[in-house]
């Protein structure tokens, strides 16, 4: 009888440690969404909008190439056209979520030269 109390109690505390170790394991194992991570980006567009910020903070800077940006943030979901000044393809757009429920893009702005000279989120 002794023996058996023991027993459960040491199970008890094994199941403890162990469900503990492994809930810290996964607080360190989980990535941060809020930071931007350029292959996540390309591969996940429901996540986009929590690393916009990071994004717009430490990536993006005036200046840089359309093709630094495509290398950055992969194909566009649309490009786009500006009408008045009879330009084709003078910003790039990315979903920032699934279409129908949030439908934002972020839309990067090219001077002639391909340069980006500006970024804005805008949504419908």
């Amino acid at each position: 009888m002794k023996y058996r109390k023991i027993l459960i109690i040491v199970i008890i505390l094994v199941v403890c440690i162990f469900l503990g170790l492994n809930a810290l394991l996964k607080s360190l194992s989980v990535e941060n969404d809020d930071e931007f991570n350029s292959i996540r980006w390309k591969n996940d567009l429901e996540i986009r909008s929590f690393m916009l910020a990071s994004l717009e903070d430490n990536y993006l800077k005036k200046g840089l190439s359309k093709n630094e940006i495509l290398t950055l943030l992969g194909t566009p979901d649309g490009q786009f056209s500006d009408v008045e000044n009879d330009t084709l393809n003078n910003e790039l757009g990315y979903n920032l979520g699934i279409v129908y429920l949030d439908p934002c893009d972020f839309i990067i702005s090219f001077d002639k030269n391909q340069k980006v000279v500006s970024w804005e989120k805008s949504c419908r």
